[in-house]
């Protein structure tokens, strides 16, 4: 039966047609209509058809049903004439009036798979989660220190104030450095400020300063910091279009002769290395520790999160050195290895390839100083300089034994201001810059709040000092004896209408639907009744000889002597107005 099917001729009746015929849909027999003639989709059809493509602006927002009936209405109608009114007629060419399975046909043959895929979810999407993948994040990077990614993310955990535990002081912004060689984390910054250059910058400064006044500020091992390198000096530094494309990066780039290459706006693919950190950071530390957040907060429903933390600055920071330690030691990068490398049995993890590149590959690493990574990388803050010392961040004061004995010193305080590094590694210290010699001086902070430097930062520093002014001015108001009786006063008066509001709704037996409804009717009868212009009438008890509403008014006429705000205006306005 097939066999018969398959040898039987495309056209049994032997018609000689000449144009295209129709058929009704569905229609089973072999006959046609003419009057169902149909179109064929010749070259100036598929000209049009390809110049209607070219001129979609909003490709990704149409299905095809849309764009069929939009080619039929820009693209083959032709003008029919005009009304009286000089308006245009227009209709449907009868040479362009092919069919919508045709249109299609001729769409997917003039657009590639990719062309289609790219107008459908747009450039931006298809770019970040669609394009095909040519290269590796390691690609053209031959030594360590060549490149170094830099970004940042608001961290998914609440922390507490050093001072006061009992202070939520919210999620603070994680920068992480990692070299593009070896995969090796080299620095870690934690502030509560959003991403900003001047994080950036601290970021920066670690990555290429020595950690060990860090490490012994926070506690931690000398093990661990063998895990955790100083880096040295980068060729590059490779962060996404944010906080690094300002002038002042610019400036940090040109100062220590380091490029700056930024990513390209969407490309959260060119930063890998930092982005892959950070997913691991979430799932490893973040989500499991008092005040972690899993998910997006919930109105209701679940516990707050915010209630449950109890971490510091420094106690976060002493959780992500362990991480980036682990990190370090442990991340599998055997798929990386050379066969140079396997001579050499270098381990297969970010710090063996750190080591091996540095003393294979890289020509003349450089370690800069303490003194030269602040130079590079932090921007100085201007300073008020005076007899009692340097003054910065409105209140905080540095001086040094040398200042008294420092000619140039006393010079630039004619001057008056002046330039002060601060320390984010020792926040009670800082380098001062003496113009005259252009180097930098150490300066001490003036401790009058007895610091604990192993359990301070620079962030809590200038918390504690809003902190403490905040309190002084709450201090100042509590302490005024005009302000401590008008608050006494809202307090008792809130407290005499809430219980007169109370005793009244015992009384009321309706339910809360009815309580509720009908709010603009009540508003008019308050109105018509002038209850806005007369006292309670339960405060005011009826005198004899008048009634209830006589005697509230003619009680609100006289005056009110002995009253409670009486007594604090009289107090407020001192006894030459009373």
């Amino acid at each position: 039966m097939f066999a018969a099917l398959a040898l039987r001729p495309s056209n049994p009746l032997g018609r000689k047609v000449g144009r295209k015929l129709g058929r009704k849909n569905k229609l089973l027999t072999t006959g046609h209509l003419p009057s169902a003639e149909g179109v064929n989709v010749n070259e100036e059809v598929k000209l049009r058809v390809e110049v209607y493509l070219t001129s979609l602006s909003e490709r990704a927002k149409l299905t095809k049903a849309a764009m069929y009936r939009g080619w039929k209405d820009n693209f083959a109608s032709v003008p029919a004439g005009s009304l009286a009114d000089g308006t245009i007629v227009w209709k449907t060419a009868p040479e362009l009036n092919i069919t919508n399975g045709q249109f299609n046909y001729w769409l997917n043959k003039l657009e590639t798979v990719r062309a289609q895929t790219e107008a459908k979810v747009g450039r931006k999407s298809f770019t970040k989660d669609l394009r095909v993948l040519i290269g590796t994040a390691r690609d053209q990077i031959e030594y360590p220190g060549q490149c170094y990614v830099i970004d940042s993310t608001v961290a998914d955990v609440y922390l507490v104030c050093v001072v006061d535990r009992r202070l939520l002081i919210g999620r603070p912004t994680i920068y992480v450095v990692i070299d593009a060689f070896s995969s090796l984390i080299v620095a870690i910054q934690i502030g509560l400020e959003n991403p900003c250059l001047d994080q950036a910058q601290k970021a920066l400064y670690r990555a290429i300063s020595a950690k060990d006044v860090l490490f012994e500020r926070l506690g931690l091992s000398k093990e661990l910091l063998s895990a955790l390198p100083q880096g040295c000096k980068p060729t590059t530094i490779f962060a996404d279009r944010g906080e690094l494309l300002s002038d002042g990066s610019r400036k940090m780039s040109a100062r220590a002769r380091i490029a700056l290459s930024l990513a390209a706006p969407y490309r959260a693919d060119w930063k890998s290395l930092v982005e892959r950190y950070f997913g691991i950071q979430n799932e490893q530390v973040l989500h499991w520790i008092p005040g972690g957040v899993r998910e997006r907060m919930r109105e209701r429903g679940n516990r707050d999160v915010r209630l449950d933390a109890t971490l510091t600055i420094n106690g976060l920071y002493r959780l992500l050195f362990a991480l980036a330690a682990e990190w370090n030691l442990t991340k599998d990068m055997s798929k990386h290895v050379s066969t140079a490398m396997l001579r050499k049995e270098v381990p297969a993890n970010p710090l063996g390839f750190w080591r091996y590149g540095l003393d294979e590959l890289h020509a003349s690493p450089r370690y800069p100083t303490r003194e030269e990574a602040m130079r590079w990388m932090l921007s100085p803050v201007q300073a008020k300089v005076g007899r009692t010392g340097i003054e910065v961040l409105e209140g905080l004061r540095f001086t040094a034994p040398w200042m008294s004995e420092d000619d140039a010193y006393f010079d630039q305080i004619q001057d008056g201001k002046g330039l002060l590094y601060l320390d984010p590694d020792q926040p009670l210290e800082a380098l001062f810059h003496l113009k005259a010699s252009d180097e930098l001086r150490p300066v001490q902070l003036v401790d009058t709040r007895h610091y604990s430097e192993s359990d301070i930062s620079l962030e809590d520093i200038r918390m504690t000092e809003d902190y403490i002014h905040l309190c002084q001015d709450e201090a100042k108001l509590a302490q005024d004896p005009t302000v401590a009786t008008l608050r006494r006063m809202r307090s008792e008066e809130v407290g005499k209408e809430s219980k007169l509001t109370a005793d009244a709704k015992k009384l009321d037996s309706r339910p809360k639907s009815e309580r509720v409804s009908n709010i603009k009717q009540n508003r008019r009868d308050a109105i018509a009744r002038g209850d806005q212009n007369e006292p309670a009438q339960a405060e005011i008890p009826a005198t004899q000889g008048r009634t209830p509403t006589e005697a509230a008014t003619r009680a609100a006429r006289e005056p009110i002597e002995d009253d409670a705000w009486t007594r604090a205006m009289n107090l407020a306005l001192g006894p030459e107005k009373q």
